[in-house]
């Protein structure tokens, strides 16, 4: 029994020693900048009212462009990286009352942001992101429509983005996909480059 017990300690602490001397993400003399552009599915700005406090329910179901995105991170260590993003997100619909009019939602997002590569073979990363900011929401009517005060304005309202998986495929240049919840989307595709 004691020999089969120092065999499989002597086993570990050698695995232990091998896998000590392969780095978890390769050597930190990567490329230290990322600059990423995406494209984003169903962002909670397209199906969820979080705004009845600044505009109510003021249009029917309309056209949504998904969000667009921009974002930079500045790698910190060979796992965590901060940064900022720009998203933007539109939606046109008609008013419920008077009926047939139409009106425009933008919603302009800058959200600092944060990125932990947690798994990372070869060109595969597997990663995590989280960010939270502000967005500007912008509700205009309709160039046939005289402007209402009530409702031409625009507002400023807390914003964030969580993808708890990411994945991503290349070094020097990348394709990446993401899912989450939040500004930039729910389900994401895009492309980055690392300087």
């Amino acid at each position: 029994m004691r020999i089969k017990l120092l065999t499989l300690t002597a086993a570990l602490m050698v695995g232990a020693g091998v896998s000590a001397q392969e780095p978890f993400y390769g050597t930190f003399d990567e490329p230290q900048h990322e600059v990423a552009i995406s494209y984003g599915l169903y962002p909670v700005t397209d199906f969820m009212d979080m705004y009845p406090d600044l505009f109510g329910e003021l249009v029917e179901t309309g056209n949504r462009t998904g969000t667009v995105s921009l974002s930079y991170i500045y790698k910190l260590s060979e796992i965590v990286g901060v940064g900022g993003a720009f998203a933007f997100a539109g939606y046109g619909g008609n008013y419920i009352e008077p009926a047939g009019n139409p009106t425009y939602k933008n919603f302009f997002s800058l959200l600092p942001q944060a990125k932990f590569n947690w798994y990372a073979w070869r060109s595969l990363t597997l990663y995590s992101r989280a960010a939270a900011g502000v967005t500007l929401v912008d509700l205009r009517e309709g160039n046939d429509v005289p402007a209402n005060p009530e409702y031409d304005k625009t507002k400023a309202a807390f914003i964030w983005q969580l993808s708890p998986i990411g994945i991503e495929v290349g070094r020097t240049f990348a394709v990446y996909a993401e899912a989450g919840f939040g500004a930039i989307g729910t389900a994401m595709l895009g492309i980055r480059c690392r300087f």
